[in-house]
Parts: C-alpha cells; structure tokens; sequence
C-alpha cells in the first residue's frame, strides 16, 4: 500500500531541493521545503519500511514456523515510534559517475537496499533507485485492482499517484495550527 508514497518520495527527492511544482488547475505554483516529514501510523511504517527494499532478500514469513535468520523484524524496528527515512546525498566523486544518491534509514541506522548498497555510506545511485522502484510498480500491477478500490469517480483514470507531495492546493490538504 506504500508503494505510490515511496515513488512519490523518490520523484520528489529526485526533482532536487529547488524544484517547484504546478497545481492540478495550473493556477499556481509551489516550491516545497527541502526536508520532507510525512507522519503515518505504526502500520503504515512497516509497509513503507517494506516497500523501500531494505528486506528484499528475506524469506516469505512461514505458517508453521519462525524463520530463525530472518534479519528484518517488524517487532525490532517498530515499537510504537518506528521511523522509516530516505535521505538525498550529494557526493562529488562515485564509482558510477552520478553525484546524487539514496540512503535508508530505519529508526536513524542505515539500512541498504538489497543489492544497491555499494555507493557512499551504504547507500544507491538516485538512478538505480529510481529503476527499482519503477520496477517494484511494474512488478506489483494496477494498485486499484490489486486492493479491490477502482472507483473511477474517486480517482480518474491517469490519476493514480501520490501528489500532496507536490501540490498543496488539493482538497484533502487542510493547514492544521496548534
């Protein structure tokens, strides 16, 4: 269910800190902070934690018993404050060439991702990222068919993405003052 929140995320960071964006309606424009805070329930950090990759390579969990080097475990990474952070590096000098990459962290430790680990402080070229996750949305299918919510009336066709990222004008965007 967070695979639309992290390819959001991964877009964003991608588009750089300077990056300003149109409304839906094109009327007008936005340039979001650089840091980026998104607060979800404890649930929706382990599939977020999920859907970053850092536990690609485990074992699907078992019926009938535990899997005892299983390295990811929801239990040890979220305890009621879990954390799930994507960082953006800018790095001079890389083996691949590029200056841009991703890092994982989750509950502030470094977490890599499954075999994109071997750039600076453990983290991923932006661009081999980003071709992971556009595949992770390949691979997955239609989010709407697969969770049983195609409503078109609701989502129209062409509108299946995570935008409050992006454009603060939306209807369900409301300013919260304390």
């Amino acid at each position: 269910m967070m695979l639309p929140l992290l390819t959001a995320l991964v877009e964003r960071l991608e588009d750089g800190p300077n990056a300003t964006y149109s409304s839906a309606d094109n009327l007008t424009h936005f340039k979001p902070n650089p840091l980026i805070a998104a607060f979800s329930n404890d649930d929706q950090v382990i599939q977020l934690a999920a859907a970053i990759g850092a536990s690609d390579d485990q074992l699907d969990l078992q019926a009938g018993h535990v899997v005892a080097k299983r390295t990811f475990r929801a239990g040890n990474f979220d305890m009621m404050r879990g954390m799930a952070s994507l960082e953006s590096l800018s790095c001079s000098a890389s083996s691949v060439g590029v200056d841009t990459f991703l890092r994982v962290k989750l509950n502030d430790v470094v977490d890599p991702v499954v075999g994109c680990d071997q750039e600076p402080g453990l983290s991923c070229a932006s661009v081999s990222y980003q071709k992971l996750v556009a595949w992770k949305n390949q691979a997955f299918g239609d989010l709407e068919v697969a969770y049983g919510s195609a409503n078109r009336s609701v989502v129209p066709v062409g509108g299946e993405q995570t935008t409050f990222l992006t454009d603060p004008y939306l209807p369900i965007v409301h300013t919260i003052k304390p």
